[in-house]
């Protein structure tokens, strides 16, 4: 990362790299700002290889930070500004930092952390006269970063990704997306997500700028993208359909690449957006593999199939290998995947590299790979193996559910049944409409299918990266 910025702010010094509204920085002035950030915290007593918590809004000083903390050789913890002090302090715990940035003067949780934890103000200007320091030598096994999984369906992971790691995936991206110096980038994304600061990376690999939004809104959104001639951007399914609707259904010229990722899209939701002209790129990736792993290229967006009946077929990008083991979850290979989590919360790749996903799919004789759902997302409902994922996307075909979400409940006859959280189409109360779901889904769906139980509810409750909430959809059951 830190041979990038150098390489960068040496090869094109004036090529336009970050952008907040009116805020700009070229990469020779990046360049700048991130040696001198680097050597404040060189001053303050941090070195190569500390662990550093930073508080990470969307915004051109939060990238400054990581790119200050990656030139100085530190591994960079980014974390929601927005996280509960006890939830910090735990991480504080859990992690041993070194270091907390942080935009609060006194935060509750720094109390939680190792002592000796140094707490640094972001909002601190840099002080007159403090020279650059030169970037910590590249070594592509460092840890750069380590992330915490989205916890969606069991307590968050810590993962750490190397600068390889990350080099390998922005180069293999930037392969499949045929990435110009011309292009530019909008990040909407949190960038303690691996889907937001994955972009930071590619577009310093690449010398393109990256437009920062601080918080998502759809009008925001859509004028960034007039304004400032975006041709890239990763936005989650519930992010596209609030885009595409508050747009009229028009994108701007230019654009050539939507790539949607975090959740399962609905086949209706994308279909409805490539009809209106948006180049809608589904992926699919994790965190552990430094984001995508499986992104068609923006010259086949008319060619993609979108259908509830058959997951869309997803080329790997270059160097990932991918199979399917006997339990039919998903296997991975390849330089971008990480080597084990932090704390062995789970199994990372065998020694052969393979790594086993939590993704049900099927690889196709030419290598793309059909994701069905999550493995340990299914139930066993009478003796039938019932994918949940594969359920919520059907009830997406009802014209009466706009948004789905299901769990499995315990059932003294079947074992398991389908429970579903729906979020209705329609200003009609929904309570009175719980005959019409039972009739729809009798008529559409197997016996081991149809939800036994019904919560109708305003909004689907979803992480940032727009993945159902498990916990909280099950609490709706009990």
């Amino acid at each position: 990362m830190t041979a990038w910025l150098a390489g960068a702010a040496q090869r094109q010094p004036e090529a336009l790299a970050l952008v907040q509204g009116s805020k700009r920085l070229d990469y020779a002035e990046l360049a700048g700002l991130a040696s001198r950030r680097a050597a404040m915290l060189y001053d303050r007593g941090l070195r190569t290889d500390d662990r550093v918590v930073l508080e990470a809004p969307v915004t051109l000083a939060s990238a400054v930070w990581v790119h200050a903390l990656l030139w100085l050789g530190a591994t960079v913890v980014p974390v929601a500004p927005s996280l509960p002090p006890n939830d910090c302090a735990a991480l504080l715990r859990r992690l041993a930092p070194r270091a907390l940035i942080t935009s609060n003067s006194s935060p509750a949780a720094a109390q939680g952390g190792s002592r000796g934890l140094i707490v640094i103000d972001a909002e601190k200007a840099i002080e007159p006269g403090t020279a650059p320091l030169n970037p910590a030598a590249h070594d592509p096994a460092r840890m750069a970063t380590i992330l915490m999984t989205s916890g969606s369906s069991s307590t968050p992971k810590a993962v750490p990704l190397t600068l390889g790691n990350h080099a390998a995936s922005a180069a293999a991206v930037a392969q499949r997306l045929g990435t110009a110096t011309t292009d530019r980038w909008l990040l909407c994304l949190p960038l303690e997500h691996i889907g937001g600061l994955a972009i930071l990376f590619r577009c310093v690999l690449a010398g393109t700028a990256a437009v920062l939004m601080p918080r998502f809104d759809a009008a925001g959104v859509n004028d960034q993208l007039k304004k400032q001639r975006i041709t890239l951007t990763s936005l989650v399914p519930s992010m596209l359909d609030a885009v595409v609707q508050n747009g009229n259904g028009l994108p701007p010229p230019g654009l050539r690449g939507v790539f949607i990722g975090g959740a399962p899209a609905a086949p209706e939701l994308l279909e409805n957006a490539r009809s209106a002209g948006w180049p809608v790129l589904p992926t699919w990736g994790m965190t552990e593999a430094g984001s995508q792993l499986a992104t068609p290229a923006p010259a086949t967006v008319a060619a993609l199939e979108f259908s509830a009946q058959s997951p869309v077929a997803l080329p790997p990008l270059s160097g990932v290998e991918v199979r399917t083991a006997s339990s039919g979850a998903l296997q991975v290979r390849g330089p971008m995947l990480f080597s084990g989590y932090l704390d062995d919360a789970a199994s990372g790749p065998d020694a052969e590299g393979w790594f086993t996903t939590g993704d049900r799919g099927t690889v196709e004789a030419n290598g793309s790979v059909r994701i069905a759902g999550r493995i340990d997302n299914v139930i066993i409902s009478g003796g039938i193996n019932v994918s949940l994922d594969s359920v919520a996307r059907r009830l997406l075909d009802c014209p009466l559910i706009e948004d789905a979400a299901t769990v499995g409940v315990e059932d003294r006859r079947w074992g398991q049944r389908v429970a579903a959280a729906v979020v209705v189409a329609d200003a009609e109360s929904p309570n009175a409409r719980a005959d019409a779901f039972d009739d729809w889904s009798r008529r559409h769906l197997p016996p081991a299918e149809r939800p036994a139980r019904w919560r109708f509810v305003d909004r689907i409750p979803r992480g940032s990266s727009g993945k159902p909430l498990g916990p909280a959809v099950r609490a709706l059951f009990e």
